[in-house]
């Protein structure tokens, strides 16, 4: 996409570097957090005692974002 920007989200074990879900979109839309979340916690099913860390940028400050 020649020109234009690109924004990456993404989880990634930090355990063994694997990368557990991403979204690519064209704009920081909260929408693009939301999905790769969700994402994300299908993959790994058990969410008891997992840290998300976040470089806390405003999506990811967002209410909707936390009660994922």
């Amino acid at each position: 996409l020649f020109g234009r920007n690109l924004y990456l989200s993404a989880i990634i074990d930090l355990y063994n570097v694997e990368i557990i879900s991403y979204k690519v979109s064209e704009d920081p839309v909260l929408k693009q957090v939301k999905y790769m979340v969700k994402k994300a916690v299908t993959h790994i099913g058990k969410t008891d005692g997992l840290i998300l860390y976040s470089d806390q940028r405003w999506l990811y400050r967002q209410k909707a974002y936390r009660n994922i």
